[in-house]
């Protein structure tokens, strides 16, 4: 017994074994993390519910137990990550790993696909809840960012350190939100054609219907998150359309304005390109003797016309 022990950790019955076999045995034991789809870390320090955000969104995109193929080492997977291509996954490889786990009993197939779709239907739910307070989040700083800009009340170093930071946040949440919309939107088209397929192979079953229900369901709940991202994404366009206004918010803010640039500055050069464009746009002047007379009444005093 010792001596397996001793065979199976480098002979330190425990403890990483040093030199070669040491790092081998850490490399082979850290494959399924390596391999493990993970979300581009964020440079930003993240809230809570931005934090929470991407959670939910991770938990999402996570494979269905019993819909990929058998990789306890991780090794197709790590394959996937390194490759340079990211080619999305077919939709027809849910259903076709689904009936290799469930190839004996069919039926418990359906089971676990309405699990599934309860399963997505929650957690787009949830992740719809974070969603609309991170709108509301960056609807605040956006409007704060045009405040601090309208009233110049930080330096210029400061202002666009904070726009970077504002603009970056904004966009990394929009992105997070139209990420796991992609991941939805492909989970349903494989729903859909895993239906289509059980259908054949169990036909009549009552659990069919139920498959159906909550495929409608998680599509209805994803059409949400859809309007959910444009509106998010109204408050960046907003910010550079001087014409727009940002969704709940009543004053208009422009570029210039975002930045810094004093009212009163920003007045007296409309004002001077308006005379400019006046005076050359002015016609000729005609000399008094060759005016002609004005044609019908002028009102020389109150009350009398000549």
């Amino acid at each position: 017994m010792a001596l397996t022990l001793g065979a199976c950790t480098g002979g330190d019955y425990g403890r990483q074994a040093r030199g070669f076999e040491g790092t081998a045995a850490r490399v082979w034991a850290s494959l399924p993390e390596l391999a493990r789809e993970q979300r581009e870390e964020s440079s930003l320090a993240l809230t809570g519910g931005e934090a929470g955000l991407r959670a939910t969104a991770d938990q999402i995109g996570a494979p269905k137990a019993g819909s990929t193929e058998h990789d306890p080492l991780g090794i197709a997977k790590l394959e996937r990550v390194l490759s340079d291509v990211q080619a999305p996954e077919d939709p027809e490889t849910y259903y076709r790993f689904m009936a290799r786990t469930y190839q004996d009993v069919p039926e418990a197939m359906l089971f676990a696909m309405a699990a599934h779709l309860a399963e997505d239907r929650d957690m787009t739910s949830r992740f719809a809840r974070q969603a609309g307070e991170i709108i509301e989040a960056d609807r605040a700083r956006l409007a704060a960012l045009a405040t601090a800009g309208s009233e110049a009340a930080l330096g210029r170093r400061a202002m666009v350190e904070g726009a970077v930071d504002v603009l970056r946040r904004v966009d990394e949440n929009g992105e997070a939100m139209d990420e796991t919309i992609t991941v939805l939107n492909h989970r349903i088209a494989s729903y859909r054609h895993a239906l289509v397929r059980a259908r054949l192979a169990v036909p009549g079953h009552a659990q069919l219907m139920v498959i159906e229900d909550e495929i409608g369901a998680l599509e209805e709940a994803v059409m949400g998150l859809e309007l959910d991202a444009s509106r998010h994404g109204a408050l960046m366009q907003a910010l550079f359309a001087p014409q727009m206004e940002l969704p709940g918010a009543a004053d208009e803010m422009g570029l210039g304005m975002m930045m810094g640039s004093p009212p009163e500055a920003e007045e007296k050069s409309a004002e001077k390109t308006a005379k400019g464009d006046a005076s050359s746009a002015a016609p000729p002047v005609t000399p008094p003797g060759a005016q002609p007379a004005p044609s019908g009444p002028r009102n020389i005093l109150p009350g009398k016309t000549t």
